[in-house]
């Protein structure tokens, strides 16, 4: 099944993953499989959506994965990355707390749990960025994993319980509060630098939020066994990484402020304005089982219908998105809301466009797919090479993001994958990237006048 979800709406969806490997290593088909699935079943009603009565021909997958040429770049640009002394000090806390010696488990169990989590964090310790931004970020979640080593031996050894890690979480939550109390969106004279700087700050402030919301301890539940502590305490960890990767960015950049210009007036007009400019319809919950109206040919069970769902429900998602985040005060992300939803609004037009003139139909072989990714990596190498930035970057790292994991499906599990997956969900995910960073240009440049105060 497709789903298209990012996990947000500010650029971070390139690094983020699943809830089976947040580092962002597994299958996008994982990521729906853990995240998608109860958005899908509730837009979209009852299961058979997807299916077509035709059966879709042989495709030689393994001949689409040799077509697979290596991906552009695509990192997030900032005007301030953290600095090397973070990168260093999220590297090493990942050493320290997976340091524990994990043999002296005697419960094979536990013990081979404990050394999985070990070994995960040590492979992240393994991965190396020449950016600062996505080094710090892919080491938020490691530092859980690490974490989950420690309490579980500190568990083991009767020196943690889980009212230990529920008083952490409690500490940590009201870090949170006080760094959110505390917001300023200071900057320097252009205001869109600032911008992108403050939405990497609120990105991570948003993920301990997230994290931290879904670990309240159940107080029914009080056992204190070594891997019921150690996840409850890997989890307030990714939280509490978060958020000091937050305040830790934050405080680096303010420092290097020469004089300070205070952009929150000139991000909530921003936010107004763009949010204004979305369809007056565009935060009702979608029908995605008439994406074909207005079509003179029938879509069902084809990459098309797959295509125009993917952009519908991600559109909706980042359009609510907008309003979340202006009544929160959070200006900076429901600005770059609002330009997701615009550029899916423009690559919608464009896809229904093609559609209509017959693109997106049941292909005879992997050659229609083939093509179809090379004009969405054209059109990723266009979107970095003219679309302006820094919000190109944001762009184009979500559409990079969904490239690279419909590749590594076509990759990783062609001996396995049905030959309709990929005549409808690969063929979608290609038209999907395809579309959005063609169409990102010109809403870019609308999105960087609101924000100057030109609209």
């Amino acid at each position: 099944m497709s789903g298209g979800d990012e996990r947000r709406a500010d650029g971070h969806e390139r690094r983020a993953g699943s809830a089976d490997d947040p580092h962002g290593r597994s299958s996008r088909r994982g990521v729906l499989a853990a995240t998608g699935a109860a958005l899908t079943a509730s837009l979209a009603g009852c299961g058979g959506l997807l299916g077509g009565d035709e059966a879709p021909p042989d495709y030689d997958a393994d001949a689409l994965a040799a077509t697979l040429d290596p991906l552009p770049d695509a990192p997030v640009g900032v005007p301030v990355q953290p600095s090397r002394e973070h990168v260093a000090d999220a590297r090493e806390r990942v050493r320290t707390l997976r340091a524990g010696d994990v043999s002296r488990v005697p419960n094979a169990v536990v013990r081979d749990r404990l050394a999985e989590k070990s070994e995960s964090a040590r492979e992240a310790l393994a991965e190396q960025s020449s950016n600062r931004l996505d080094a710090v970020s892919g080491l938020a979640y490691p530092r859980g994993e690490a974490m989950f080593v420690h309490a579980g031996l500190a568990a083991f050894d009767g020196e943690l319980t889980a009212a230990d890690v529920a008083a952490r979480r409690e500490r940590v939550t009201a870090a949170l509060a006080a760094f959110e109390s505390e917001r300023r969106y200071v900057g320097g004279d252009d205001p869109v630098a600032a911008l992108v700087e403050h939405v990497e700050i609120g990105s991570w402030r948003a993920d301990a939020a997230s994290v931290l919301s879904s670990t309240e301890p159940d107080a029914l539940d009080p056992r204190n066994d070594v891997l019921r502590v150690g996840t409850r305490a890997k989890d307030v960890e990714w939280g509490r990484a978060a958020l000091a990767d937050a305040r830790r960015l934050a405080a680096h950049y303010r420092g290097t402020l020469a004089e300070p210009v205070d952009h929150r007036g000139r991000f909530a007009a921003a936010a107004a304005a763009l949010a204004g400019a979305l369809p007056a319809d565009v935060t009702d919950r979608p029908d995605l089982n008439d994406v074909g109206a207005g079509m003179d040919r029938e879509i069902a069970g084809t990459a098309a219908a797959t295509l125009l769902r993917d952009l519908r429900r991600s559109r909706w998602r980042h359009a609510t998105d907008v309003a979340d985040e202006r009544d929160a005060g959070r200006y900076p992300l429901a600005v770059t809301a609002a330009m997701h939803a615009l550029v899916e609004e423009a690559a919608l037009a464009d896809a229904r466009a093609a559609i209509r003139d017959g693109a997106y139909a049941r292909p005879e072989t992997v050659d229609a797919i083939a093509a179809e990714r090379d004009a969405a990596v054209g059109a990723l190498r266009e979107l970095r090479q003219t679309g302006p930035e820094p919000l190109a970057s944001r762009i184009a790292a979500s559409v990079h993001a969904r490239l690279r994991w419909t590749d590594r499906d076509v990759r990783d599990a062609r001996d396995g994958v049905s030959d309709g997956y990929l005549a409808d969900d690969v063929y979608a995910d290609y038209g999907y990237a395809r579309r959005v960073a063609a169409a990102a240009p010109p809403v870019l440049e609308r999105v960087a006048d609101a924000v100057r105060g030109g609209s």
